[in-house]
């Protein structure tokens, strides 16, 4: 099985030491992806970290692995990703199969920005917000994605607070 990587420097744990994390909080891991799977994560990792710049203070992602949300505790299950926190500086992220059941590109991708805000903030409060939204933000005028999953014009940033 290959390891998921990403440019810039980060190493990732093995994915078999992130599962291994996983299973060790209760989770149930995906311990064999499938190919397609697996080129579907490192793409999401590698279009979604291109341009991440990590915050002060903020988790280093150590790993991705993927589970099937059905077969987990409660507080996983209908959840499309999961951001756990396993050190005092460290996350790893956990994508759902669920989450391939949507063929659109920018939805996984979301989804994967909105765990990677966890990093600087495991709650859903206005800080964790802040970040998510300038994570979308950076992501959406990046690629000129429009919601609906389309191309854009780029947008004019001038003039946007953030």
């Amino acid at each position: 099985m290959k390891d998921f990587k990403f440019k810039g420097g980060q190493v990732f744990l093995t994915y078999g030491e992130t599962c291994a994390i996983a299973e060790a909080c209760g989770i149930i891991p995906i311990e064999e992806p499938s190919e397609i799977r697996r080129k579907q994560i490192q793409g999401i990792i590698t279009r979604c970290m291109m341009h991440y710049v990590p915050a002060s203070g903020e988790s280093k992602l150590l790993g991705v692995y993927l589970y099937k949300d059905w077969e987990q505790m409660e507080a996983l299950r209908n959840t499309y990703g999961y951001a756990l926190e396993v050190t005092d500086d460290g996350c790893i992220i956990g994508l759902s199969e669920s989450l391939f059941d949507c063929d659109m590109q920018v939805h996984h991708d979301l989804v994967f920005l909105h765990e990677t805000a966890h990093l600087s903030e495991m709650n859903h409060g206005d800080d964790f917000q802040l970040r998510y939204n300038r994570l979308e933000f950076d992501y959406l005028y990046y690629n000129h994605v429009h919601m609906d999953g389309g191309k854009m014009p780029k947008p004019d940033r001038k003039g946007w607070k953030m």
